[in-house]
């Protein structure tokens, strides 16, 4: 059917950025996941970006939440009104005659209980066929992997709360694990270690940054001489405060959350069935994510796990295209499911392809 009259919208639940996808409007709408309300009314002020503008103003009267965590919404009532907001600037003025199908990236670990709360969102924005589809697949859809194939293929997402890794193969997952392991925890290591020792508060962006400009690999040679200044507020005195970082700090903070992340990839690895394990052998593992862009984070995997690892040429954006292409392909997989042959199956939970209920 016409976009015009029946768009299907992607959605990428993010806890740095949720992403929306329109079908037809090409691009990505990418907000914060914030809502701005009053805090003497509850009436809700702003959402996304206006409401990450209002924060940075620091207005007192002004109350500000993150519904979402891990791709679930804690409490519903917020979830939708976010969420309606950040569907309605991605649609723009533009009228269309019914509603749309949404579908939306969840992670592998959902519960009942969250399933019926993130149905619930969907529906309360105003939908007429929501469809959960798990990360890890749609992480391979974005990035282009065979998936319907006989051969195993292996998707690591590292987001910013959460890490998703999934060995695929037939249209399904066939083994995966979820942990809350995710490039924040690195950039939070770096804030407490500042804290700690040089009793000096920085912001989550200034840890991001001195993450990313020396990455996880083990500083060697001149590296190890590498230092950063980092600015802040003195906890003693609440004045503003200075130190400096050098790469040899940053890789003793980072090193615990990194093993977690490691530790997470291989207990996906254990999970998957011998028989598949020779096909990982030469492929390896594919780095999607906002986490994937972590200096030398392919390295360090290579040498825990012994595969190759690549990145995704659009990483960040790798989910988001998924979900959208998954729309794309649904009424094909409808079809073979009806001939006898389904496809895109979401072992042990509701076959991704049925529509919901």
């Amino acid at each position: 059917m016409n976009p015009v009259f029946s768009p299907d919208i992607a959605i990428d639940l993010g806890s740095r950025s949720v992403r929306v996808h329109v079908r037809g409007r090409g691009g990505i709408v990418s907000q914060p996941p914030l809502l701005a309300t009053c805090a003497h009314t509850g009436k809700m002020l702003a959402a996304g970006e206006s409401a990450a503008e209002m924060r940075r103003r620091a207005l007192p009267w002004v109350r500000f939440e993150r519904p979402f965590e891990a791709g679930i919404p804690l409490d519903t009532e917020p979830a939708a009104r976010l969420l309606r907001r950040l569907v309605r600037i991605a649609q723009g003025r533009r009228p269309y005659l019914v509603k749309p199908r949404l579908a939306v990236a969840v992670p592998t670990t959902l519960t009942d209980v969250q399933e019926r709360a993130v149905r619930e969102v969907l529906y309360s924005i105003g939908t007429r066929q929501a469809y959960l589809v798990p990360t890890p697949m749609a992480a391979a859809l974005g990035a282009d992997l065979p998936v319907d194939g006989s051969q195993a293929t292996m998707v690591v997402d590292v987001g910013a709360t959460a890490t998703s890794v999934a060995v695929l193969a037939c249209g399904g997952l066939i083994c995966a694990h979820h942990s809350r392991a995710g490039g924040n925890d690195l950039s939070k290591a770096i804030a407490a270690l500042v804290r700690r020792r040089d009793g000096l508060l920085i912001a989550e962006q200034t840890a991001e940054e001195a993450k990313l400009s020396v990455g996880a690999l083990r500083p060697r040679g001149r590296q190890r001489s590498r230092r950063i200044v980092v600015h802040g507020r003195q906890l003693a005195t609440g004045l503003p405060g200075t130190t400096v970082l050098s790469a040899v700090d940053v890789e003793r903070a980072v090193a615990g959350p990194l093993e977690e992340l490691i530790a997470t990839v291989r207990t996906a690895l254990a999970l998957c069935p011998p028989e598949l394990s020779a096909d990982i052998i030469p492929t390896g593992m594919l780095l999607t994510g906002g986490g994937a862009r972590l200096k030398g984070l392919p390295a360090v995997l290579r040498e825990a796990t012994g595969l190759p690892v690549r990145i995704a040429e659009d990483s960040e954006d790798a989910v988001i295209n998924g979900v959208a292409r998954y729309l794309e392909i649904m009424p094909a997989s409808l079809r073979r499911a009806r001939a006898g042959s389904p496809r895109l199956v979401w072992p042990g939970a509701r076959p991704a392809w049925l529509p919901a209920s």
